[in-house]
């Protein structure tokens, strides 16, 4: 990189004071965006007064404009490299990531999942960052209990269940959490249908360092499975499996719902 052309600014630190030298971000879908950085100062820093606060990083590669990332520090220490030289190494990643501290339990009656992960959001004053993509109807739940799990687990858990996704989109002032459920959310990514591989010395261009394929067995059908209090002799068996199914199969009862319909989309 060329530190020189990297920004980096701290809520309530001055941003020249800052050398960015080096900067791995992680994105995943239905996972928070993570970043490392390092970066140099003349002079030493108040770690304490930094841990919490808002960060925004700036990164350019070549002519392109830059790429930006925000969230809130995690993590920050310091190494002395001389008197009036110091590194600061810091770990920040999406506001998302917040929900991860703390533990609770908690009773949700007659809401749907995504009702209680508004819910959750909102207790959790990240919910001004969030946006929500989703096109199928949620039923609401009886009783949905959250039980000595972070919010973050409580969440994420309900929303693998109902098939909800998430992605964080970083524009040039803040991040943004988009909840989905179908590929419609989010547009085709931009640039050039070619994208060269360079090596690790020239990673200041854009450029592809190393590609990996992977196969592995897994299951290609399933069978979910309930049981309705209400209506003791109704089948709520439904199947579903992949083309060329070979009966490599996942049971599972009780699977969590009382109509077949709900059944078919879980499936």
């Amino acid at each position: 990189m060329t530190a020189s052309r990297h920004s980096l600014t701290i809520d309530g630190a001055a941003s020249e004071r800052w050398e960015v030298t080096f900067a791995e971000i992680h994105e995943r879908l239905f996972r928070p965006t993570r970043a490392r950085v390092r970066a140099q100062t003349q002079e030493p820093v108040d770690l304490d007064a930094l841990v919490g606060k808002d960060v925004s990083l700036e990164l350019f590669v070549e002519s392109q404009e830059g790429r930006a990332f925000h969230g809130v520090v995690l993590e920050v220490d310091e190494t002395a490299l001389d008197e009036d030289a110091f590194e600061v190494e810091l770990t920040f990643g999406s506001k998302l990531t917040l929900l991860e501290l703390g533990r609770d339990h908690r009773i949700f009656q007659e809401m749907s999942v995504p009702d209680i992960a508004r819910d959750v959001l909102a207790r959790a004053g990240v919910d001004a960052i969030c946006e929500w993509s989703i096109n199928a109807d949620y039923e609401a739940h009886a009783n949905v209990v959250q039980y000595g799990e972070s919010d973050y687990d409580f969440l994420t858990r309900l929303l693998h269940e109902e098939g909800i996704s998430f992605l964080v989109e970083q524009d040039a002032t803040a991040e943004r959490v988009v909840f989905f459920d179908d590929d419609t959310a989010f547009s085709a990514i931009e640039g050039t249908s070619i994208l060269e591989h360079v090596s690790l010395e020239a990673a200041s261009r854009e450029g592809l360092l190393r590609q990996a394929l992977v196969r592995r067995v897994a299951s290609d059908q399933v069978m979910l499975n309930d049981y309705d209090l209400a209506a003791p002799a109704t089948d709520l068996r439904v199947t579903a499996e992949a083309d060329g199914a070979t009966g490599r199969e996942v049971y599972l009862h009780p699977a969590g719902y009382t109509d077949t319909g709900r059944g078919q989309r879980l499936g």
